[in-house]
């Protein structure tokens, strides 16, 4: 039976940034998550997977939907500046809404504080 091998790299700035590039070329319709996932994988070997975790929690956020995904907290707070000050204003705040409706899943299925983290985070920037 296959046995799937899950390599657990240490996600770099380099990995973070080159899935904002993509980020950026998914939103100007360009490429789509699959395709890009593989290209970041391929670029800078980051996880296939994490990659595409990390594409699918942007584009929830740029919309303003929920989460069931995380990343680590450093790489939301970077993705959240970026998001700010590449996409303006209106997305962040459609990114902060994506978090508030994220949080209460993350504090009931997840062990850890990451709920909390984020939690901590949105109030940094009130309503």
């Amino acid at each position: 039976e296959a046995h799937v091998v899950r390599s657990n790299h240490k996600i770099t700035p380099d990995m973070v940034e080159a899935v904002w590039l993509g980020f950026l070329r998914y939103l100007e319709g360009s490429a789509e998550i699959g395709r890009l996932s593989t290209e970041v994988a391929e670029k800078t070997g980051m996880n296939r997977g994490s990659a595409f975790i990390y594409f699918n929690i942007l584009a929830n956020l740029e919309k303003g939907e929920a989460n069931t995904r995380t990343m680590k907290m450093e790489d939301l707070e970077y993705y959240m500046g970026k998001i700010k000050s590449e996409l303006g204003e209106h997305k962040f705040q459609e990114a902060l809404k994506s978090l508030r409706r994220s949080v209460p899943y993350w504090k009931e299925k997840l062990a850890g504080s990451f709920g909390d983290r984020v939690e901590a985070y949105c109030r940094k920037y009130p309503e």
